[in-house]
């Protein structure tokens, strides 16, 4: 729901529609574990995911069947490795609407993968863990994913440690071929849509993440733990002015192209810190505060016009957010759970706010849980963000139901 632009070819060249689109989703997980015997620990989990998105340009049918494999193999008391296997296959089927097109019409994209982890005690108070993943996608084949941590434990009441890893983003369909018309403009030679168009050329988008944190628990009832981190990103999906053409079709129509590239590049530094406080055994209370700074940036000569504020750009994450969570244990197995969070406002439209959610849950025995709630509680729409046409996208208020069994 909520607004959507539509680009029209007479003027003004554009449409707001306030319309409720369709949109399903239905998925099912199974995981079988082996909790005894040496191989403890290993397990199998197979998924399935259906999902079903329309809006005034496009729609979407997603389909995912996966499965994945991991074992744990103890080499030494003090030295330990796990390793696993993943595979995935994924159906697309797109409609295309006048204004956004993806060759095809449908897809199928399988994609497999292996990693490798290995803990390792160096010294009684200090641990090192290591590993990395390999995946392989139709777009650009082999990717490796390398990450390592260093963990030392100086007391009972601390731990300090700091990591770096290696992660990717790799391309999508949207990425390499879709045609998304942005808006329509007059020129001399009549109406033009403005467009986003894919590129055969895309790359993955490629980030370096370094973390150090703290962890401080001064009594039992009391844990504190801190992390700063810096990441650098390279690669990132940048668009670039390409050649007008005419388009294909029944009505064919000038297009103003501007084509992905990997031309983008930001760095993020932030502070995290999350608290939990045991009040009772029946209750505990939890607080969160994250503080995040990002710079977007171009190497000379680029000639990315939407430059680096625009969507999903510098300016689009608030720089400070506040969180409070209450968890109550109430008697016959009953749970209440309350939270407020607090999100500064952005540079861009998007004024700060607070939420307010609730949960009631009720265990009648140790496989079933039944719960109902609701989010959103204290205005009936709730603004977290800007599309990539200007306009506020609302999350609303909303109550559900969940119903969950354990086998």
């Amino acid at each position: 729901g909520g607004i959507s632009a539509v680009p029209t070819f007479t003027s003004p060249y554009s449409q707001l529609t306030e319309v409720r689109y369709p949109a399903s989703d239905a998925n099912v997980v199974g995981r079988w574990q082996r909790t005894s015997g040496p191989f403890k620990g290993t397990e199998l989990q197979a998924d399935y995911t259906h999902t079903v998105r329309e809006s005034a340009n496009f729609g979407e049918e997603h389909e995912r069947a996966g499965a994945d494999f991991q074992m744990p193999v103890t080499l030494s008391p003090k030295n330990r490795i796990t390793w696993g296997l993943g595979v995935s296959s994924t159906r697309d089927v797109f409609t295309s609407g006048s204004f956004v097109t993806v060759p095809g019409n449908s897809l199928v994209e399988n994609v497999i993968s292996g990693f490798l982890h290995d803990d390792w005690k160096l010294l009684p108070n200090l641990t090192a863990a290591a590993g990395v993943k390999a995946e392989h996608n139709r777009y650009t084949g082999w990717e490796i994913q390398p990450s390592a941590t260093l963990t030392w434990t100086p007391g009972q009441k601390q731990t300090i440690w700091g990591a770096i890893s290696r992660a990717v983003r790799t391309p999508s369909v949207v990425d390499e071929s879709i045609v998304d018309g942005l808006t329509v403009v007059p020129t001399q030679h009549g109406p033009a849509e403005v467009a986003y168009v894919g590129s055969p050329l895309f790359q993955s988008e490629v980030l370096l993440a370094n973390e150090i944190g703290w962890r401080y628990a001064p009594s039992s009832k009391l844990v504190i733990d801190a992390t700063a981190f810096f990441n650098e990103y390279t690669r990132l999906r940048s668009v670039t002015p390409g050649t007008p053409y005419v388009s294909a079709g029944s009505s064919p129509a000038l297009v103003l192209p501007y084509v992905f590239a990997n031309d983008l590049g930001a760095s993020t530094a932030g502070f995290e810190l999350d608290s939990r406080y045991q009040v009772k055994q029946e209750w505990q209370l939890e607080g969160t505060y994250t503080l995040y700074s990002e710079r977007f940036y171009f190497a000379d000569g680029i000639p990315d016009t939407t430059g680096t504020t625009g969507p999903e750009r510098s300016g689009i994450t608030p720089r400070n957010q506040i969180g409070i969570r209450s968890l109550l244990n109430l008697p016959k197995r009953f749970e209440l759970d309350t939270s407020v969070t607090y999100v500064e406002g952005t540079p861009f439209g998007v004024a700060a706010n607070t939420r307010v959610d609730l949960r009631v849950g009720w265990q009648p025995n140790q496989n079933t849980e039944v719960s109902v709630g609701g989010q959103n509680l204290l205005t009936a729409n709730h603004q977290e963000g800007l599309n990539a046409y200007g306009f506020a996208d609302y999350i609303p208020r909303n109550f559900y139901m969940k119903v969950s069994f354990k086998f």
